[in-house]
């Protein structure tokens, strides 16, 4: 119970002065249960990619560390890396909840700190959006595969109708330079410091033809879109 509710306390300390956004409360309820919050993709990473205690799991872009501490309760060399230092030490109290051999690594995706072919599932869910170069975090996911090694991601759709980040109907189908100033006027985001690009101008949503050539660039093979 302390662990959580010092999860809760740092939770709330990094978001300081965002109480107020719309569904901040849901978000810290998200983060401070964050294993529950990640199932999602933990169950389709073993129907999709499969199960195993000797694999090697690289999350791009952890955040508070749910999907880490999962896999690594389960004996999976799971490791989780983010740029943000305060999100870090919560995967850490986190992995101290859960239990398990769980890692964490403070970097950038666009130069991970691993040698090549080091991983057999990299996972970036919700991350190359907030990115500066998504093109050249293909490139590094790969060379850290190791050869059959596999990919998961979640990218937000260009055209969406529903932009979670937000939570505003179809602004991603208007062009960004009417799309951002609505944005900002009617749901004020997090600065950017705070966790990646956050102003809708700056972050980088892709059609699914767009993410193909970007991975395809990168070396992927096998490119599906996995939507239900």
């Amino acid at each position: 119970m302390e662990t959580e509710e010092e999860i809760e306390r740092r939770l709330r300390a990094i978001t300081h002065g965002q109480s107020e956004i719309p569904g901040y409360e849901k978000w810290i309820q998200a983060r401070l249960h964050h294993e529950e919050a990640s199932r999602f993709a933990v169950e389709n990473l073993d129907r999709r990619l499969g199960d195993g205690p000797n694999l090697k799991l690289l999350d791009l872009g952890c955040g508070v560390g749910g999907l880490v501490a999962v896999r690594a309760s389960r004996g999976w060399f799971s490791v989780g890396l983010d740029p943000f230092y305060a999100y870090l030490e919560i995967v850490a109290l986190r992995l101290t909840r859960k239990g398990g051999s769980g890692h964490f690594v403070r970097g950038l995706g666009e130069t991970l700190p691993f040698r090549n072919h080091s991983f057999d599932i990299v996972t970036a869910l919700d991350v190359l959006e907030h990115a500066e170069n998504p093109a050249r975090i293909l490139e590094e996911i790969r060379r850290i595969l190791k050869p059959g090694g596999r990919a998961y991601l979640i990218v937000v759709a260009r055209y969406g109708w529903w932009d979670e980040h937000y939570r505003l109907p179809f602004i991603n189908w208007l062009p960004r330079f009417l799309g951002a100033p609505l944005a900002r006027v009617l749901r004020p985001s997090k600065p950017s410091v705070f966790a990646g690009r956050q102003n809708l101008a700056e972050m980088n949503y892709l059609t699914f033809r767009d993410f193909r050539n970007k991975a395809l660039a990168a070396g992927f093979s096998g490119i599906r879109d996995l939507r239900e």
